[in-house]
């Protein structure tokens, strides 16, 4: 049984396609340590799109450590 397109490629949105958290963790993009910055940063059931997703690493990684 193949998968829904939304559920492959995610919805699509002005700043192209949209995954959720759990699409993100899934693929094979991004690296140990992105994926459990994407686990802490990321809302459950809610779209991001990669930008947005790589905009809020690059915002966590340069935030003074406390």
């Amino acid at each position: 049984m193949a998968n829904k397109p939304e559920e492959q490629h995610g919805a699509v949105q002005e700043g192209g396609y949209a995954y959720t958290k759990q699409q993100f963790l899934a693929s094979g993009q991004h690296t140990h340590l992105q994926k459990d910055m994407i686990k802490a940063l990321l809302q459950e059931n809610k779209l991001y799109t990669e930008a947005e997703v790589q905009q809020q690493i690059d915002q966590f990684m340069k935030q003074e450590a406390l």
